[in-house]
């Protein structure tokens, strides 16, 4: 089995002894001017135009032409990338993984967001390169990431000669499964950086929970049309006794009686029961169960929508979007024809034609409408 790592240039390695190692550089634009980050790079020339230039200047993001490209003919690839929350890198690996798979059947591509833009790229790929190198964990057909609101859970898929106590142990030894690290409690208290401890921790996050039920009603009464202008009928906190205090030190202010209730966890943090301000507990129906349950996965569906969009909107987004006619499927046939906008830019109707999906009606609007 032949097995390789690809990473982006921000990783800042060109090479890994004993490993079969790709990279995928970024694009630095200054004006006209698109700077590859490789190892044939000048840097004196963009270090004086980027002197000299006045303007607005960018990176963008590998095209998943160029992953799949740097994916070779490997059986198993380790993809690791830039964090997604600034850059496009990472969704267009996984759009080149798609592809890849696609075409290749049998073979796999794990695309890891390494979340951090430094050093750290680095360390995480050689710690990656070690366990291949060494065959210190062997054994592992496949994995997947199966987190939900409910907890963490990642399946591993093993051969059917492996047994699985032996391979979990190799991970307890081997990779950051169980891992012992300390934590420095600092954090802004009236804009000015305080070390606490965890007492005091919790302390201003509950002062904090309070001001936001404060403005919450504040908003609510001065604002009696506006979108939160009707006080609600219950407070239902993601929390317990001290998560239902904070909320009626913040009703009393405004000599308010609206009822607060926390949620009881059990040992799997899944909400069992109902608490009210005097420490009672109450029992849920099924009626209430499915209610809070709703309550709870909308507010969790809501938060990873909100951070997805982001995501899809800093890294997917191109003038593509805006040609009327080109959707994701035709979209990623193009990028993987041409490799990025530049070239469908420069590309012909006849060579655009080409493309699975693009007629000539098709072809002479992206011409009119990318420029």
């Amino acid at each position: 089995m032949k097995m390789k790592i690809v990473a982006d240039s921000s990783a800042n390695l060109l090479s890994l002894p004993d490993i079969d190692f790709g990279v995928v550089p970024l694009h630095i634009i200054v004006g006209e001017n698109d700077y590859i980050d490789d190892d044939k790079i000048d840097l004196t020339a963009m270090q004086e135009n980027l002197s000299s230039y006045k303007g607005k200047t960018s990176t963008s993001s590998p095209s998943p032409h160029e992953w799949e490209n740097a994916f070779g003919d490997a059986d198993v690839v380790f993809c690791i990338t830039i964090t997604s929350s600034l850059s496009g890198t990472y969704n267009s690996a996984v759009i080149a993984k798609d592809i890849y798979e696609h075409n290749h059947t049998g073979r796999k591509v794990y695309v890891l967001d390494s979340l951090s833009t430094g050093p750290e790229i680095a360390l995480f790929i050689e710690k990656i390169a070690e366990l291949v190198r060494d065959k210190k964990v062997d054994g592992i057909t496949d994995l997947s990431d199966q987190s939900s609101r409910e907890g963490m859970r990642i399946c591993i898929e093993l051969r059917r000669d492996v047994n699985p106590n032996v391979i979990l142990n190799q991970l307890y030894k081997h990779t950051q499964l169980q891992d012992t690290f300390g934590v420095i409690m600092l954090a802004l208290v009236n804009n000015e950086p305080k070390v606490m401890n965890i007492l005091d921790m919790l302390k201003y996050y509950l002062k904090h929970q309070e001001e936001v039920v404060t403005r919450r009603i504040a908003h609510s009464i001065e604002n009696p049309d506006g979108g939160f202008g009707k006080l609600p009928d219950a407070f239902f906190a993601d929390g317990g006794i001290t998560q239902i205090r904070a909320i009626k030190t913040a009703l009393k202010k405004y000599n308010l009686e609206i009822p607060v209730f926390g949620m009881v966890k059990n040992d799997r943090h899944q909400t069992r029961a109902l608490m009210d301000e005097n420490r009672n507990e109450l029992e849920i129906s099924e009626n209430l169960m499915n209610l809070i349950t709703k309550f709870q996965d909308t507010v969790h569906d809501t938060a990873i929508s909100y951070h997805r969009k982001l995501r899809e909107k800093s890294i997917t987004k191109s003038e593509l979007d805006e040609v009327k006619g080109i959707g994701d499927a035709k979209k990623k046939e193009l990028l993987k024809q041409f490799g990025s906008v530049g070239n469908i830019k420069n590309a012909s109707i006849e060579e655009l034609i080409q493309v699975k999906g693009i007629n000539e009606n098709l072809a002479k609007e992206i011409k009119s409408q990318i420029k």
